[in-house]
């Protein structure tokens, strides 16, 4: 897989080869954003294409509202996300004022057919871009015959009556429930980071922990207590993680510290994953600490429960991120 960091050196990369395009933020590589570039893929093969998937840096919202909601998932995994799926090239762009200010005609003849060989466009449902958002499927549609391209709009993947989005995925973690989460995702939700060196509070507990660092930016599922899958390595264990401000101890800086069962190495500076398998409590303050060392085991207690029952089908793969059966 070819990952290019500009329309110039995508150009390059390419020559004179045709192309199939997705274009959009893919933000969560959700089962929606699956549904296209599967799509993507299939056709490409079908038709002799080179399936190129283009793909932001930040949210456009940032540049066209001045604001942005927080990403699902960083660009690095974003994009290790997407090459998974089978696309050949990805095209990693600025979205900045200029690009946003460009009439939909502009861009297609400008960037995707002079710089991209493009062929075929291959959209989701509620996709639009250019200035003021107006180069919607019927736009591409007109324009296509003229320019020698063709469009395929992927119909919404729909779950329990409601259209897979990622700001569907977003209020399901605001509430916690990762569930719905994982199955609007198609894999279990997850958050990856450093393991830094924290106050060593839990240790005193009697629970030592390891506090996780998160890239800025990202996104803070509902402050609470969680079964987890932390996987780092060949290793998997499973633990509890307190996701919040830790409100016992006067107020902090919201972090993610996870207890992991039966583990006692050291996990100072080591790259981990926490996958988020079950919600087990809001975040609370506790006047004494004796009563925060009884809720902990209890929150240790009840994710034992919750393993040995399956926790509702979740299945955790070997390979790669937890993964959930199809739909």
């Amino acid at each position: 897989m070819h990952i290019w960091h500009s329309f110039t050196e995508a150009q390059h990369g390419l020559g004179q080869k045709a192309t199939a395009i997705s274009i959009g933020t893919f933000d969560g590589v959700h089962r929606g954003h699956q549904a296209i570039v599967g799509e993507l893929c299939r056709q490409a093969r079908e038709r002799s294409l080179v399936s190129l998937v283009i793909t932001f840096a930040q949210h456009p919202s940032s540049i066209v509202k001045g604001d942005a909601p927080p990403l699902l998932l960083p660009v690095e995994e974003r994009l290790e996300l997407l090459g998974a799926l089978g696309v050949e090239a990805e095209l990693l762009v600025e979205f900045d004022a200029a690009l946003a200010a460009s009439s939909p005609e502009t861009f297609v003849r400008e960037y995707l057919q002079a710089k991209l060989g493009l062929n075929l466009l291959v959209i989701g449902h509620d996709f639009r871009f250019g200035a003021g958002g107006c180069g919607d499927a019927d736009f591409l549609t007109g324009l296509g015959p003229s320019l020698g391209f063709s469009v395929i709009e992927v119909p919404p993947v729909i779950l329990n009556g409601t259209v897979v989005s990622s700001t569907a995925i977003r209020w399901a973690l605001a509430a916690g429930d990762v569930k719905t989460a994982a199955r609007f995702l198609g894999r279990i939700f997850a958050v990856r980071g450093q393991v830094v060196t924290g106050q060593r509070r839990g240790q005193t507990l009697g629970f030592p922990t390891a506090n996780i660092r998160l890239a800025p930016g990202a996104l803070w599922p509902r402050f609470g207590v969680y079964l987890v899958l932390i996987t780092f390595g060949q290793e998997k264990h499973y633990g509890v993680a307190n996701v919040g401000v830790k409100p016992t101890f006067g107020r902090n800086e919201p972090g993610i510290e996870v207890f992991l069962f039966r583990y006692q190495g050291n996990l100072y500076h080591k790259m981990i994953e926490a996958s988020f398998l079950g919600f087990l409590r809001p975040e609370k303050h506790f006047d004494k600490v004796a009563d925060l060392q009884a809720q902990i085991r209890a929150d240790i207690e009840q994710a034992g429960i919750l393993l040995s029952r399956g926790i509702d089908g979740l299945e955790t793969g070997d390979e790669g991120r937890a993964m959930l059966p199809g739909p």
